[in-house]
């Protein structure tokens, strides 16, 4: 019976353990985070004296779209502009016939 006792007792403290040793892990690996990555951001957070301080070229190598963005958005915006004066067309056409 004290065998039996002692080895219940030993698998409760093995299950109490394991489980403290994740919460212990969750805990560290949370401070490390908070401590090493979270805490030094707003040193590296642009702030608005900052970026009142930069010149034209920095604000535009900061905010510019790429090149091929920008060439797709004049494609689509013609695109679009050719497909609106057809469906004006459209509508006229449609308007005569009835």
């Amino acid at each position: 019976m004290d065998r039996f006792s002692a080895s219940e007792a030993l698998d409760s403290q093995i299950a109490y353990y394991k489980d403290e040793l994740k919460y212990f892990i969750g805990v560290v690996t949370k401070q490390v985070i908070e401590r090493h990555l979270i805490e030094p951001l707003p040193a590296k957070i642009l702030l608005p004296l900052v970026i009142a301080g930069l010149t034209d070229d920095e604000v535009h190598c900061i905010a510019a779209e790429p090149t091929a963005i920008l060439e797709q958005r004049s494609f689509l915006e013609a695109r679009k502009g050719i497909l609106e004066t057809g469906r004006e067309v459209l509508r006229k056409a449609v308007r005569k016939i009835h």
